[in-house]
């Protein structure tokens, strides 16, 4: 039989979860703080410089040419985003030692300074190892030609003390086990896919191929967030549906290092070039108009995906409010549960007195949305967050995730006929 077929009893932890409850200050503040770093007011850029360093295998698989999406991600970061980009390939001799001798002077680049930005990216082979910590690999099987690993995991602690901000991109499999642990900056990672999952192939339903893209839609943003960029390449992924079988695997968002009393959100946008540096290159690009352009874009614009293209992002830099009222619909939210201490009744959520506390957080009023309320032990209801606040909650056990929606509750006006059994 398989592990589908055998009824496993509740995990503990899940049953401990019970007991466990917060207060409605509690969740307002969380909430409020978590809005904050995900919609934060500020519209520019918040680093003087940003370095990317892009890892592959110096032995590429040829089953998994990673290359190529590889090059495509740095011309969109050195030619549209004008960052500082090394693309560097993982030798096979000493591998695990030359990497991390690698990410120790990456994190010095420039100083290791707090004004700083430094974007990790992987493509190529992941596992996990048998004490269930994450593995570059060059090749899928141990058994071919060529195989070598690192263990990234012990590497990734140099990046989290690290005192710049810092952000991890992995497109490979397991590459969603997250490593969480303090540091000084801020660290978040997009994974493209879940603790042991399968990331997809190198091609348009890559994870790569969705951020690629959603970096050249996002280029005349002022600013935005990680958050944000999640959202965005979420909502891509999920909605490529190839004939035959579903593809897409969700990727995944998980914020590694925080101040967990001030959350923040790492911002990307573009630099600017200077007054200087920009009369010369439009200069080149007159005298060159006839030539293909290298910053030429390399996304496919689809338009089904164009309703998405705006879902989260700030429509002016008045308010963190107003550009929370720019998401369509269509976006969606995360569903949460939460078990609070004070005991609600029915009239409490009909009243004022429930809309005057959510009314106290601005952020809240306009985006926190509840969808039912229960009478329990307490008070157990069921709200709807935007994606991108989701990473930015801070942890609390009566407070659970449920999934993915698209919609409102569908059957709040719903009762079942008297006369249908109910099993």
């Amino acid at each position: 039989d398989s592990d589908a077929d055998i009824n496993w009893p509740p995990p503990l932890h899940e049953l401990e979860r019970l007991q466990y409850h917060i207060s409605l200050k509690e969740v307002g503040e969380s909430l409020q703080q978590a809005a904050n770093a995900a919609f934060p007011n500020e519209n520019r850029m918040r680093y003087s410089s940003v370095y990317v360093l892009l890892i592959c295998w110096e032995d590429e698989d040829p089953q998994l040419p990673v290359s190529i999406e590889v090059n495509g991600l740095a011309n969109v970061f050195e030619v549209v985003y004008n960052y500082r980009v090394e693309v560097w390939k993982i030798p096979s001799e000493g591998s695990h030692k030359r990497l991390n001798r690698k990410i120790l002077d990456f994190v010095e680049l420039g100083g290791d300074r707090k004004g700083d930005l430094k974007i990790v990216y992987y493509g190529g082979h992941g596992m996990l190892a048998r004490n269930r910590q994450l593995c570059w690999a060059s090749r899928a099987n141990s058994q071919e030609p060529g195989y070598q690993t690192v263990k990234w995991n012990g590497i990734q602690h140099a990046l989290e003390e690290a005192e710049s901000d810092v952000l991890l991109l992995l497109d490979c499999c397991a590459s969603g086990t997250a490593n969480t642990d303090t540091g000084n900056g801020v660290t978040e990672l997009i994974a493209a896919c879940g603790f042991n999952t399968v990331a997809n192939p190198v091609g348009k339903f890559s994870f790569t191929h969705a951020l690629i893209t959603e970096l050249e839609l996002l280029k005349d943003v002022p600013s935005f967030t990680v958050g944000s960029l999640y959202n965005k390449i979420l909502c891509r992924i999920q909605n490529w549906m190839p004939a035959g079988r579903e593809m897409q695997r969700p990727p995944l968002h998980v914020v590694l290092t925080q101040n967990q009393r001030l959350p923040r959100s790492i911002q990307l946008s573009r630099i600017r070039p200077s007054a200087e540096t920009y009369l010369k290159d439009s200069t080149n690009q007159m005298n060159t108009q006839s030539l293909p352009s290298r910053g030429a874009s390399l996304a496919i614009s689809d338009s089904s995906f164009s309703t998405f293209s705006g879902s989260s992002l700030p429509a002016s830099s008045a308010s963190s409010t107003t550009s929370l009222n720019s998401q369509p619909l269509i976006s969606p939210r995360i569903a949460i549960s939460i078990r609070l201490k004070e005991t609600l009744e029915i009239s409490d959520f009909q009243t004022d007195s429930f809309a005057d506390w959510l009314g106290m957080m601005p952020v809240l009023a306009e985006q926190v949305k509840i969808e039912a309320g229960f009478t329990s032990f307490s008070t157990l209801i069921i709200a709807t967050i935007p994606v991108d606040m989701w990473c930015y909650v801070q942890h609390h056990p009566a407070i659970t995730l449920i999934g993915l929606v698209k919609s409102s509750n569908l059957v709040s006006n719903y009762s079942v006929p008297t006369e249908v059994p109910i099993r």
